[in-house]
């Protein structure tokens, strides 16, 4: 069992985030752009806006809206960050 790969329930699909996937296209950024301005990786990034990384760090979330200049409740709806 790779360690470093999030753990899915079987039979369940992860729920792309597609806020967060709108927003960043529309900024026009990239993975890589939104990363660097948020303080994550690229790859963490894809994580959460595929659904597989739904854990973040509430830092992680502020930045990540920060950095797209949204407030976090709009991104990430479904998440009890800052209510």
């Amino acid at each position: 069992m790779d360690r470093n790969r999030p753990r899915q329930r079987i039979g369940t699909r992860p729920k792309p985030n597609l806020a967060l996937l709108r927003a960043r296209i529309e900024s026009g950024m990239s993975r890589e752009d939104l990363g660097l301005a948020a303080g994550v990786s690229s790859k963490q990034i894809g994580l959460i806006e595929r659904g597989i990384a739904r854990k973040s760090r509430p830092a992680t979330l502020v930045g990540i809206a920060d950095a797209l200049d949204r407030q976090v409740f709009d991104l990430f709806p479904d998440r009890k960050v800052l209510r």
